[in-house]
């Protein structure tokens, strides 16, 4: 399956959002999930970063760059489920935006 950055898929799809405020709805969807791991090179420094979740596996995954030994990965989005994915967020956003309010 042939993987894109979120970046590229917004631009592809005309999502007029930052690829950061994106990620945000994803952790909150439960697509993505923040992670961390301590540096190989500082030690006193950890490394933060966004990997898929068990349901977010569907739209996407975790992808590390060749030749390292890094354990950062980066998310990267499969293209055909792209619209499922885009599908998903746009009823989670209705859902919090009429439902959540009745929730308080």
């Amino acid at each position: 399956m042939r993987t894109e950055t979120i970046t590229t898929l917004l631009k592809e799809h005309c999502i007029n959002i930052s690829p950061r405020a994106y990620f945000i709805k994803l952790v909150d969807y439960n697509v993505l999930q923040h992670a961390s791991v301590q540096s190989t090179v500082h030690k006193d420094v950890t490394r933060h970063y966004k990997r898929f979740t068990n349901f977010g596996r569907e739209f996407g995954c975790d992808a590390f760059q060749e030749g390292t030994t890094s354990k950062v990965s980066q998310p990267r989005f499969y293209s055909d489920s792209f619209n499922e994915l885009l599908d998903y967020v746009e009823g989670r956003d209705a859902y919090c935006k009429h439902v959540k309010p009745f929730l308080k």
